[in-house]
């Protein structure tokens, strides 16, 4: 029998990518009065840590300054914080900014070994969580998060080998997130400030 005391020490020890993958599995079994009720818990949980008007206006700020994101670059600790601080604070409407993250990401990423000696296992467990959030982010197409998946999955290979090589095996297999939203209609979608039109997303 599974203790509930057991899943969650388990669940404290994981990295926050594997945590942020368990949690968004689970919440596709809950039914839409539990996922109402989650959301309250959690809005409140937010607004106690970060107050929402600084939220918005360090998201505006971002708005109005990282299209596109040139200056990210992922072989650096800054930008990758910088980039985990965006996706977290992202509506799920603004296509905008989630396209330029993804072109940043694909062009970035498309080949590991232009990381070299820098993917080290800070590094890869930074962009595990990256790109776990970008996966699980509803401002993605479809199309999008099938190929970053694509991307994932390499890394997910990265990571075991970096940790194996550096002697700190993976405590947990590494997640493999799946979409979980089916291809957006953008004309439907109320992007942010009503303003940013859609944008296809390229390879």
């Amino acid at each position: 029998m599974v203790r509930k005391d057991d899943v969650l020490s388990w669940f404290s020890r994981q990295p926050t990518y594997q945590r942020l993958d368990v949690f968004c599995r689970l919440a596709t079994y809950f039914e839409p009065p539990e996922l109402r009720f989650v959301n309250t818990c959690f809005d409140f949980l937010v607004k106690k840590s970060a107050p929402p008007a600084r939220d918005l206006e360090i998201l505006s700020q971002y708005e109005k300054s990282c299209y596109p994101l040139s200056d990210i670059d992922l072989h650096h600790e800054d930008s990758r914080r910088r980039l985990i601080f965006i996706l977290s604070l992202l509506p799920s409407g603004n296509r905008m900014m989630a396209n330029s993250i993804y072109k940043t990401l694909y062009e970035s990423c498309s080949d590991w070994n232009a990381f070299g000696l820098d993917m080290t296992v800070e590094t890869c467990l930074d962009l595990c969580l990256i790109f776990t959030m970008a996966l699980y982010h509803p401002a993605f197409s479809f199309d999008e998060v099938m190929k970053l998946g694509k991307i994932y999955s390499t890394l997910s290979e990265q990571y075991k080998m970096r940790s194996i090589f550096e002697g700190t095996s993976p405590s947990v297999s590494t997640p493999s997130p799946q979409p979980q939203h089916s291809p957006p209609d953008i004309s439907e979608r109320s992007l942010v400030n009503g303003s940013h039109g859609s944008t296809s997303s390229s390879s």
